[in-house]
């Protein structure tokens, strides 16, 4: 949050171009900090080329292709800890937490330079399930089950031509992808039933840079962007786990369910074209000029629904 305002206020940049979700105006992936060269964050007073934010900028520079190869691997992983086991169950047992990055840069021939870097996390959390009720309201098998794990894989590419001295040419690639599960009180019991939820970003693009003389040179940059997330217990609309509510003896509100799985569908995504020419010139001492022109067509899909599968009359009181 930027000078009091709301998360959705602020704009995020990487690399000359917005990557802002145009759903929620979040930022609509990932963006590693191995790749990061330089962060700026503009809390105010930003220039009028920075459009549709009112509270910050968050500009970001990712890093080029090094003149030299250069490989690192960084892993390292933990578990939680607490001495409240009334509150926190299971963490009397060992559940690992671990992260792998391997990043890679260097050239490829005189004039072009690549580097990549990818990142898989994985964790189980720190909140557990008791697996005492199966969706179907039999008995299970008491196991505990984690309720707020995550997996996370991130990849980022730029490949970076300098054909001149005055000419640079880049190509970048953003994706990151993340699978986890939102913790729910009432599913305690009946762990199986809370669903998955799913996220994805993707990015790709352009920038050409072009120095015409020691005061003036022009950027002209060119993206697409998809943004998606999905929650569902069952991808299949038409599973045939999925149970009708009406069908299990209901419980009182704010009890823990010893049935019963939750039925939602919920997808939505945002597509995202860019065009962008920028041009400056340092005009004077104490005077820049800067100027420019943007396209952006955005495409919003949102489906939201409750799976009803048929009622077996004969199981209902």
């Amino acid at each position: 949050h930027i000078r009091g305002g709301r998360s959705s206020e602020i704009a995020y940049w990487v690399d000359g171009i917005n990557v802002t979700d145009s759903y929620d105006n979040s930022l609509s992936q990932s963006v590693e900090n191995e790749a990061i060269q330089e962060l700026q964050v503009i809390s105010g007073t930003f220039n009028a080329e920075y459009g549709q934010a009112m509270s910050g900028i968050i500009n970001i520079v990712t890093k080029e292709g090094a003149s030299k190869f250069d490989l690192n691997l960084h892993l390292y992983g933990g578990d939680y800890l607490s001495s409240h086991s009334s509150l926190y169950s299971n963490l009397n047992q060992f559940n690992p937490i671990y992260n792998t990055q391997l990043t890679l840069t260097g050239p490829i021939r005189s004039g072009i330079s690549f580097f990549t870097t990818a990142r898989y996390a994985y964790e189980d959390g720190y909140l557990y399930g008791e697996r005492r009720f199966t969706p179907q309201g039999q008995a299970g098998d008491n196991k505990a089950i984690a309720m707020n794990d995550e997996a996370l894989l991130s990849i980022q590419n730029k490949l970076t031509f300098r054909i001149s001295g005055a000419i640079k040419l880049a190509f970048g690639q953003l994706y990151s992808t993340k699978t986890y599960h939102s913790y729910n009180h009432r599913f305690r019991l009946n762990p199986d039933g809370i669903p998955e939820e799913h996220t994805q970003g993707q990015n790709y693009y352009m920038i050409w840079t072009h120095t015409l003389n020691q005061k003036t040179f022009y950027t002209l940059n060119a993206s697409y962007q998809k943004s998606e997330y999905q929650i569902y217990k069952y991808e299949n609309p038409l599973d045939s786990r999925y149970i009708h509510p009406d069908s299990l003896s209901g419980e009182p509100t704010f009890s823990f369910l010893n049935s019963g799985i939750d039925n939602r569908h919920f997808e939505r995504y945002t597509e995202t074209l860019i065009a962008k020419l920028d041009i400056t010139s340092q005009i004077s001492m104490r005077h820049q000029l800067k100027a420019g022109i943007e396209y952006k067509r955005y495409h919003l899909y949102l489906d939201e629904f409750y799976i009803m599968p048929e009622l077996d009359e004969s199981h209902v009181e």
